[in-house]
């Protein structure tokens, strides 16, 4: 993101950029854990959860209490309320794709151990982000959409919207 970007959002888009730069130094930190080198760790998960803390933590919330009331109103007018559950799915497809590539390479590499161990920590990896993108997107629809179906739908609505799907 350019400092020069002319979009009214720009400091809340480079402040995004500034918490992605964050998770990545974390991740970077995790990876060493994960890698059992532990003796360099312990700055970077201090600096991680300080910056859990007093960082992400509050962006959440000045989010939901300051910028998403005029959002929700734009979306009204304007938006597609579905759009990021259908990033999520977007998401989740990479995923599902990249998982499946690396279990193809890992079954193949069996004679190749270094290789194979490699592949297995992407794996264990891709692994858990998988798990929390789709359990955190069945979440949002069960509290939001799925509640909303129940009070406002009928069976047959629900039967209808099913087609046979479930």
């Amino acid at each position: 993101m350019k400092a020069n970007d002319g979009r009214p959002t720009r400091k809340i888009r480079e402040h995004h950029q500034a918490i992605l730069h964050q998770l990545a130094q974390m991740k970077d930190t995790i990876g060493h854990l994960e890698r059992g080198e532990l003796k360099s760790i312990e700055d970077g998960l201090k600096q991680s959860s300080k910056f859990l803390d007093n960082e992400l933590r509050p962006h959440a919330e000045w989010e939901e209490d300051s910028l998403y009331p005029p959002i929700g109103e734009l979306l009204k007018k304007y938006g597609k309320p579905t759009a990021t559950m259908e990033i999520d799915h977007d998401d989740i497809k990479t995923r599902i794709d990249q998982f499946r590539n690396d279990v193809a390479a890992f079954l193949s590499l069996s004679h190749a151990p270094k290789g194979r161990e490699e592949l297995g920590r992407q794996l264990i990896r891709n692994a858990w982000q998988l798990e929390a993108i789709v359990s955190l997107h069945l979440r949002k629809e069960e509290e939001v959409y799925l509640s909303l179906a129940d009070s406002h739908l009928t069976e047959k609505d629900i039967q209808a919207i099913l087609g046979g799907e479930h």
